[in-house]
């Protein structure tokens, strides 16, 4: 099982696989920021991402709906994730990949640092603005 820590516009939220090498996609709604138009379903629903899944899909299923007792939800493979990922926001997308890309060369700490450079995007870019409009000589 491989555990990924995530923190995105300051929400934490470990993410993990499952047996199937799957991870919950309604966690990673969680840590985008819950809102209602990014929720899983509705991406599962998207034309686009059922092609996107199809192509994936070589006859060993790369995402699933899990109901009842237990973690239930939305979940899929790497891939998946990312394609999530991105279509919830370019700055989300960012974050995930690069969590994922240091967590699975070892640097969890780094992976965390990363992803929470991201939060201040929006910060930076008004500083920068700023500065920018002072005209100072």
């Amino acid at each position: 099982m491989k555990e990924i820590t995530l923190t995105f516009n300051n929400i934490t939220t470990k993410l993990f696989s499952d047996e199937e090498g799957m991870f919950n996609l309604n966690l990673l709604h969680k840590a985008s920021g819950d809102e209602k138009r990014n929720r899983p379903s509705y991406w599962t629903a998207n034309s686009e991402t059922q092609k996107f899944i199809q192509e994936l899909e070589t006859g060993i299923p790369v995402s699933k709906t899990k109901r009842g007792r237990g973690v239930t939800g939305t979940w899929g493979i790497e891939q998946i994730v990312y394609a999530y990922a991105s279509w919830i926001s370019p700055e989300f997308h960012a974050a995930v990949i690069e969590a994922f890309t240091h967590a699975v060369n070892g640097d969890g700490k780094k992976a965390v640092k990363k992803a929470q450079w991201t939060e201040f995007r929006p910060l930076r870019s008004l500083v920068v603005k700023k500065l920018l409009s002072l005209n100072v000589e």
